[in-house]
């Protein structure tokens, strides 16, 4: 299996363009993006992309801490695989047990709304939406909270809004307002390369899969 240590070895050679980058701490993990029509090294998740980085929890000259990262491209992946037997597979194995083991998957409550909404987000709080892809994290909360579906607000790339679907709650009847809600946000609130997609999604605890509700 391929370890951090290792593809920090490796990166620090082949990215050549990135020697500025302090490779130390820094390791790979998923990026939930918004589908734009280009080229990228990754995968699709409903109707969004599934982007790969490289990066790590850095302290700039103003003591500010932040997630400084930069995207696997198609000819950086090309070069782990040809000089270095980096496979995709191994690439997206070990970014997504980042997820769980570094990247530290956060649930909350809202400060706006804690009785409606909880967020969805990671430690970092920065390209936070991507915990979504961790195994069993749905499952779990869905159980903890006694519902049967959650519903997903996609609020932009750094996080998502959870909302708890009890048994006995009508929860078909809101989709249409939450779906005006995201699209006004995308379009009001977000810069364009902060938004996630336009749709509302849904978890059943009962499938353990996440679909598009509106």
């Amino acid at each position: 299996m391929m370890n951090n240590n290792y593809f920090r070895l490796i990166a620090d050679s082949v990215m050549s363009s990135k020697k500025s980058v302090d490779m130390e701490n820094m390791c790979l993990f998923p990026v939930l993006c918004k589908k734009d029509g280009k080229e990228h090294f990754g995968d699709t998740f409903l109707d969004m992309d599934v982007t790969y980085h490289f990066g790590g929890h850095m302290t700039n000259s103003l003591g500010d801490e932040r997630l400084a990262s930069f995207e696997i491209t198609p000819s950086m992946a090309e070069r782990l695989e040809n000089g270095f037997g980096i496979t995709k597979e191994m690439i997206v194995k070990t970014a997504m047990d980042n997820i769980s083991n570094l990247y530290g998957p956060l649930i909350m409550p809202c400060p706006f709304d804690p009785d409606v909404f909880d967020i969805l987000s990671s430690a970092y709080q920065t390209y936070g939406a991507s915990v979504v892809l961790s195994t069993g994290l749905l499952k779990v909360y869905a159980r903890d909270k006694g519902c049967k579906k959650i519903i997903l607000l996609p609020s932009s790339i750094d996080e998502m809004l959870l909302i708890q679907v009890k048994d006995d709650d009508d929860y078909l009847s809101d989709l249409p307002q939450y779906r005006e809600m995201v699209w006004d946000i995308n379009r009001t609130v977000l810069c364009p390369e902060d938004v996630l997609s336009d749709h509302v999604y849904i978890y059943d605890l009962e499938t353990d899969k996440i679909t598009i509700a509106a």
